[in-house]
């Protein structure tokens, strides 16, 4: 169609009444209600992203503060994270539809902070059913994105020369990783998360090789030591 056609075309979908039905070959009520329930939707829908936006900005925050030791400022967070999502599940409901996308993505983020928080707090990785509200692609998403904190977990104790908290912390991911692949998953955005464990596992395996081989060096070195001065005598 030539632009000139084009012009025309719109000009003339533009003087349209949509107000009168006298000669119109639709429904003119049913399109108004179709029109309002379209903006009543896609307001919806704005809300719930905007919310969405400041849940996961708590979560991740959430997930900071628990790396730089701050539990208190922490766990507010993640509970003022599960307040916005709370607020949004009567509209999710609804309409089930505005579930997916922001609002999944939100909810991984929260479950990611929750399983970090319950980790540090009580030594154990936290269940499903203790954030019932979440689907299970929710939880295992979150859970998966845990795997990373762990090895950040296992770097800063690295620092400190603690192999015994880097064994812990690999200990828990080859006990998850040998159970998330157990499940098979099938939905691309958790096989897309599941993919980057063998590279976690690899590097956490490395971590405990090196502190491994230092306090074996440190061993060695002290016999020898030990040695030489026992010949000295």
């Amino acid at each position: 169609m030539s632009q000139g056609r084009k012009r025309k075309f719109n000009a003339e979908a533009g003087a349209v009444d949509t107000e009168s039905s006298s000669s119109s070959m639709l429904d003119v009520q049913d399109w108004k209600q179709l029109a309002a329930g379209y903006k009543a939707y896609d307001e919806k829908r704005e809300m719930v992203i905007k919310r969405c936006r400041d849940m996961q900005k708590l979560s991740k925050n959430a997930i900071y503060a628990l790396h730089r030791g701050d539990r208190a400022k922490a766990k507010q967070m993640v509970s003022e994270a599960e307040a916005i999502a709370r607020e949004l599940l009567p509209t999710i409901s609804a309409s089930p539809s505005l579930r997916q996308g922001s609002f999944t993505n939100a909810c991984e983020e929260y479950a990611e902070a929750l399983i970090l928080q319950v980790y540090l707090e009580d030594g154990r990785v936290m269940a499903w059913r203790e954030a019932e509200w979440l689907t299970c692609e929710e939880y295992l998403g979150g859970l998966l994105d845990f795997t990373g904190e762990l090895q950040r977990l296992a770097v800063a104790r690295a620092t400190e020369r603690d192999e015994g908290a880097v064994r812990r912390y690999l200990g828990v991911l080859e006990e998850l990783v040998a159970r998330l692949v157990a499940m098979d998953l099938r939905q691309p955005w958790l096989r897309k998360k599941l993919g980057p464990l063998d590279s976690t596992h690899s590097k956490m395996q490395g971590l405990l090789y090196e502190l491994s081989l230092t306090a074996h060096n440190k061993l060695m070195a002290a016999r020898v030591a030990a040695g030489a001065m026992g010949g000295a005598t």
